[in-house]
């Protein structure tokens, strides 16, 4: 190697001594037995070497070690506190090191953790604050925007989004090697509406490449009259362990088979697709890789409860359900749009006919004002938002995802990053989701709402009042 193992740890230890690194108590996940280091740690401690993120995330990386229990922290006596926060060049060089697999993980670890226990770093502790994380395992590019700027900036919220996504497609695609297996089986009389549908997966897996995934992803494509097909493909797939055939019945109705439904199926880390395909819809660009795109959302949003019986219960359980289908869209308008006029236009088109056609999905839900947009993320309540909770008739608080959850996503990804959003699942796995969103984006939900709010609503409208450009 470059440098030794000690020669990091130094850098570490110096941090902390000197104060720059504080790190608060907090309870340890007692999940994590491994001795693992994330590899967004490992690409954040690369990326802050060439000085691409600032000090704080790779010094927030750190701190997640700790509170995850990867690194193990015993209480120590204090050290004085320097009211410097700019990091020596020496160590950012040894982190570029590091992230380039000269210090095994195993040894870094170790070595962390025997200075600390033999008291030669003095952690200081302090109020109990959270510890953030990084909001995006890519780079974070100086484009993006703050809250405190966002409402200034509402007209540059969708251009931001749709280029970094565009940004984290290309720079995953630089080094990306795959990690689930893909497998596309369509009905023997179904007439699929492209051949490329692969092309579309692939996207999506790498542009997710940074989280969690399903180890194989099955998508089954199929018109009304090949149901029973896809019920016998999944009857004989041995490589699911609990086979539910009613998710062939999910994309159809009546004598059409037009939508999609997709998640990693129980007890299994396999995700699972089922695209109804129907000619008539031969002429909608969003079947021409956004919903596949969104779909493959799905399943990594499932993956981090992969382990669990019911992997898709863990984001219905967690998260809001403006976020579910919010993030689906999203991803795959931008991921799977060529152009940012093509995004534009996809984007326009959709949510006009969500909110403003003859028959929008919600037609009770009228008032895009601002407050009333807040009262409908303050409904939006885990599990009890979703199709099959008692009073999902009621408040359609899933069904709005697809358009109020989409713009509120397309924001967030404007601040935090594209990929930001799935970091949210990530850490609802042990956290709630204002703890979850205060850890991503730094900012408390009860207060970005307000302005997450006013940045939705004000979309809305100039879709509304514009739509005929995208026409």
């Amino acid at each position: 190697g470059q440098i030794p193992d000690s020669a990091f740890l130094q850098g570490i230890q110096y941090l902390i001594k000197e104060g720059i690194m504080v790190i608060p108590p907090t309870e340890t996940s007692e999940s994590s037995s491994s001795q693992e280091v994330p590899g967004w740690i490992k690409n954040n401690a690369g990326w802050w070497a060439e000085g691409q993120i600032p000090d704080s995330a790779f010094l927030q990386g750190i701190q997640y070690l700790i509170k995850e229990g990867i690194m193990v922290i015993p209480p120590t006596e204090t050290s004085e506190s320097s009211s410097s926060q700019e990091v020596p060049g020496w160590i950012k060089n040894n982190a570029g090191w590091w992230a380039e697999g000269q210090i095994p993980d195993s040894a870094f670890l170790q070595g962390i953790q025997y200075l600390i226990k033999e008291g030669i770093i003095k952690v200081q502790p302090s109020a109990a604050t959270p510890t953030q994380v990084p909001p995006t395992t890519t780079p974070v590019p100086n484009y993006l925007l703050n809250f405190e700027d966002l409402e200034k900036n509402v007209t540059e919220v969708s251009r931001i989004a749709w280029e970094d996504s565009q940004r984290i497609l290309s720079l995953n695609s630089d080094s990306f090697s795959a990690k689930t297996d893909l497998v596309i089986s369509v009905g023997p009389t179904t007439k699929p509406y492209s051949d490329n549908y692969e092309q579309a997966f692939q996207k999506a897996i790498i542009f997710w490449s940074n989280f969690d995934q399903p180890t194989k992803y099955w998508a089954l494509m199929y018109n009304y009259e090949d149901k029973s097909w896809a019920k016998e493909e999944i009857e004989k797939a041995s490589f699911l362990e609990h086979k539910d055939l009613s998710i062939v019945d999910a994309p159809c109705h009546g004598t059409i088979c037009t939508g999609a439904n997709s998640g990693i199926e129980a007890f299994s880390s396999v995700g699972l697709g089922v695209f109804g395909i129907n000619q008539p819809d031969s002429s909608d660009p969003y079947r021409y890789g956004p919903i596949q795109i969104h779909e493959y959302t799905h399943s990594v949003a499932a993956a981090p409860w992969v382990g669990d019986d019911h992997p898709n219960s863990g984001p219905q359980k967690t998260g809001p359900c403006w976020l579910s289908e919010g993030q689906g869209h999203f991803a795959g308008f931008t991921v799977g749009t060529d152009s940012y006029e093509d995004y534009l236009k996809l984007r326009a088109t959709y949510i006009w006919n969500e909110l403003f056609s003859e028959r929008p999905r919600v037609p009770s839900f009228n008032d895009f004002s601002p407050s009333k947009i807040i009262e409908y993320y303050d409904n939006s309540v885990p599990n009890e938002c979703q199709p099959y909770s008692d009073n999902y008739e009621k408040n359609y608080d899933y069904d709005l995802g697809y358009s109020l959850g989409f713009l509120t996503v397309e924001a967030l990804s404007a601040i935090g990053g594209s990929d930001s959003s799935m970091n949210l699942y990530k850490l609802m796995k042990n956290n709630s989701f204002p703890e979850a969103f205060e850890l991503t984006y730094g900012y408390p939900w009860d207060e970005a709402k307000k302005i997450i709010a006013s940045v939705v609503s004000s979309n809305i409208l100039d879709i509304e009042k514009n739509i005929s450009k995208f026409r």
